[in-house]
């Protein structure tokens, strides 16, 4: 048989297209490792000097998703846990490194305070209710992790506002409309390789303020093997500020450019899950500062992330 003939008979019938759904089953229980990493660029830091200022991060987290219920039109709920995360930074300072398997407290006053803030949201759950086709309708548990994240912050002062501005940005809705972002709502019906779908997203964030995100899902292929089919989904956005955070901290204002992003989801059709998806992102900032002494300093940030969210094999 020739590869022609091969390629043929791993496609869909013309006309036929395939139908990209979750399939969660009662009892279900998935874990996802999800690795951020972020390489942002910084010119005019005071007292950076004239070259540029480059900070690496890198957050890895595993995440666990266990079905507790199948409701009676399919829609699942679905408690997500951290299980870990590490956290680690490396700028012109040194590396900064968190650990949530690390038993001991660190001695550093400014890690161990990180360690207080990220681990607090180590094993704590939320629950989150969403349709076959990828639509969150719900989500819940963000308050009680904000609570815990942010106890050990003082309770007046600028770390203060902080604390105030994270847990106004990350309600449970803007959860619901981040994670929506995440899983990708599916098209109504059948769809075939070359055809697209796109969706529009709008979250407000800590700092940055309303952010309206256009996502656009390309099927590139169908791919059979061992008796199931794997979809290549190609994934194109672009992020626009469309109005600035209220409030910000004092003397601070962040102008966020055109964001863009590009990537691939591996997914699962025969299980109804995604088994990899990889996406990197460009995002352009601008920084205004006013110090308590009149002067004033602009940071140019340029920001280049890959994230990386894949199943982890059992």
């Amino acid at each position: 048989m020739s590869c022609a003939a091969v390629l043929l008979l791993s496609l869909p019938a013309a006309g036929q297209g395939t139908t990209l759904r979750y399939k969660w089953t009662a009892g279900q229980d998935d874990s996802y490792r999800l690795t951020q990493k972020t390489t942002a660029t910084m010119s005019g830091v005071p007292g950076g000097g004239p070259e540029s200022v480059v900070v690496e991060q890198t957050i890895t987290q595993v995440m666990r998703f266990r079905v507790a219920d199948i409701a009676a039109d399919g829609a699942a709920t679905v408690q997500q846990t951290i299980e870990s995360m590490r956290f680690e930074m490396n700028g012109p300072t040194g590396p900064v490194v968190f650990d949530s398997a690390a038993k001991e407290r660190p001695a550093d006053p400014t890690m161990a305070g990180m360690a207080d803030i990220l681990g607090a949201a180590v094993g704590q759950t939320v629950t989150v209710v969403l349709r076959p086709d990828g639509e969150v309708v719900k989500v819940d548990g963000m308050e009680k992790i904000l609570d815990k994240m942010t106890a050990s912050l003082p309770t007046q002062g600028p770390m203060a506002a902080m604390a105030s501005s994270i847990k106004a940005g990350f309600t449970d809705e803007a959860m619901r409309r981040m994670f929506s972002q995440s899983f990708g709502l599916f098209p109504a019906g059948p769809i075939a390789p070359g055809e697209s779908w796109s969706g529009t997203f709008e979250m407000t964030q800590p700092v940055l303020g309303k952010v309206t995100s256009v996502r656009t899902s390309t099927l590139t292929g169908i791919e059979s093997a061992a008796g199931g089919q794997t979809a290549r989904i190609a994934i194109a956005s672009t992020s626009k500020q469309t109005a600035e955070s209220t409030p910000t901290p004092p003397g601070m204002t962040l102008t966020m450019g055109e964001a863009k992003g590009s990537g691939e989801t591996l997914f699962d059709v025969t299980n109804g899950r995604i088994q990899r998806s990889i996406v990197n992102s460009e995002m352009p900032m601008t920084m205004r500062m006013t110090g308590p002494d009149g002067q004033t300093a602009t940071i140019q940030n340029n920001a280049h992330s890959t994230l990386t969210m894949e199943l982890i094999p059992r």
